[in-house]
């Protein structure tokens, strides 16, 4: 029996890549989770085929490894923040500049949606000095880490943080505020506006000598099928092509 296809990918894909459990014959089997850890785990040896990271710094340090192929760009992202019931009428920066609010955060270096974040509070600065430090000061990383707490099963992570009380406010992906809205309707989620908002970059690379249904795979997903599939659940296609750049 073949071994199956090691995908390893964001978790703000497991939504878009469920239902792919076969490629050319070959069984697929995923692992969804922050791409620095991700990618943290397959240099220190973990089995792998494909991974398709958030941004592109991660597949990049495995193809400077010598370890995959170069990456590509797949799709894009924006941020958003979640908001809890109860703070209904204030945009997004009136939000993020309240010091009486908790500001949730994934970890920033093990998850790029932590890495984006900052970015995000930095340009918060350049336009507003001393707001976007304040925001930094206050945000608590409470996904993307080992031991922090976890949902109920079947629950949204975010939609749970949030209305259990653990952060007023959750800056994040755009599709992953969607999702967490959809899960708990009393949320909202509000798109950073053009000033502070981070385009966030989505690349997949192939494990050098990979099966060849890891890189039909890797196709598939760069295919105007796959295309159309994102961006019905709120993400950006791509149109940059092959790349080794860096993410913002």
């Amino acid at each position: 029996m073949d071994d199956p296809i090691r995908l390893h990918a964001a978790g703000s894909l497991s939504r878009a890549l469920a239902g792919i459990d076969r490629i050319g014959g070959r069984t697929v089997a995923a692992e969804f989770g922050a791409s620095g850890l991700l990618r943290a785990r397959i240099l220190h040896g973990a089995d792998w085929d494909l991974f398709a990271s958030a941004d592109v710094t991660h597949p990049a340090a495995l193809h400077a490894a010598g370890i995959a192929d170069r990456p590509r760009i797949f799709c894009h992202n924006g941020l958003s923040l979640i908001v809890r019931a109860g703070l209904e009428g204030a945009d997004a920066l009136a939000l993020l500049r309240r010091d009486d609010l908790r500001l949730g955060t994934s970890t920033p270096g093990n998850d790029p949606s932590g890495d984006y974040a900052m970015a995000a509070l930095a340009r918060l600065e350049a336009i507003l000095p001393g707001a976007g430090r304040a925001a930094m000061a206050r945000a608590v990383p409470l996904t993307g880490a080992p031991g922090l707490p976890e949902p109920p099963a079947g629950r949204n992570t975010y939609a749970w943080l949030v209305t259990s009380g653990r952060a007023d406010l959750f800056l994040t992906y755009r599709t992953t505020a969607r999702a967490a809205v959809q899960d708990s309707p009393a949320l909202r989620a509000l798109d950073l506006p053009d000033a502070v908002q981070v385009r966030a970059s989505y690349a997949l690379t192939t494990r050098r000598g990979a099966p060849a249904q890891a890189v039909a795979l890797a196709d598939h997903i760069l295919s105007p099928s796959f295309q159309t599939h994102l961006s019905a659940l709120g993400f950006d296609p791509a149109r940059d092509g092959p790349t080794e750049g860096r993410s913002p």
